[in-house]
């Protein structure tokens, strides 16, 4: 299987799922138990970059519930954790435009 250039810059490296770890502690960002999983902020379904700005812990129960739009108020909780971290915080810099989206 071939991995593609976009798909690389998709997934979040080792250097960046550290410092996701690191700035969160470990703890799922909406309920602060263990974190299991790194999610991204935008999809990588709709182009969300794999950088620390779109990043975030958290345990495999809402990391689900982030991932099907179960729970609304878990993408507000989940921005307005980066805002607090990112000062220049900017969604639109998230997202990597392909040839279609441009």
């Amino acid at each position: 299987m071939m991995i593609t250039e976009r798909g690389n810059t998709l997934r979040f490296s080792g250097e960046s799922v550290a410092r996701i770890i690191i700035r969160d502690g470990g703890a799922c960002l909406a309920c602060g138990r263990p974190a299991s999983d790194i999610a991204h902020y935008v999809r990588r379904s709709q182009g969300g970059l794999g950088v620390p700005q779109n990043g975030g812990c958290m345990c495999r129960s809402c990391h689900c519930e982030y991932d099907s739009r179960l729970n609304e108020g878990l993408a507000d909780t989940f921005r307005e954790h980066l805002r607090a971290h990112y000062e220049s915080w900017d969604m639109m810099r998230l997202v990597q435009l392909t040839a279609e989206r441009r």
